[in-house]
């Protein structure tokens, strides 16, 4: 597995269409995120040999929805505290995914991670 770390300090999770990613998210490290006539941009900044920013992803406008700060740990938004519908599990309700066990669990966001009430 390689460091991404290399590519920025922040890790970013993108809502895009499914033509661009089945699933309709990307994960992207980057130091920076600039919108430019709709188009989202993923920055590094660099200081060796001179100062400056370089581009690691470029998504078009109208292919995304939403940007925001993801956890390392689950994807998740770090600065939000309650986004209904984001946080999924398998087994939730809408789910295609099925449950690991047939009780369906409560969720609750505790400090930017998500846990299951038993």
């Amino acid at each position: 597995m390689r460091d991404t770390t290399q590519y920025g300090n922040y890790y970013w999770c993108v809502k895009v269409t499914k033509d661009l990613s089945p699933n309709g998210e990307i994960y992207v490290m980057a130091d920076e995120v600039k919108v430019e006539d709709g188009t989202l941009l993923f920055l590094r900044h660099k200081k060796e040999p001179v100062e400056s920013r370089e581009i690691n992803l470029i998504i078009p406008a109208l292919k995304w929805t939403a940007v925001f700060a993801a956890s390392l740990m689950d994807g998740h938004a770090v600065a939000v505290e309650h986004w209904a519908g984001e946080i999924y599990e398998p087994g939730d309700h809408g789910s295609a995914i099925p449950a690991r066990n047939t009780a369906l669990k409560k969720k609750t966001r505790s400090r930017g991670m998500t846990k299951a009430l038993t």
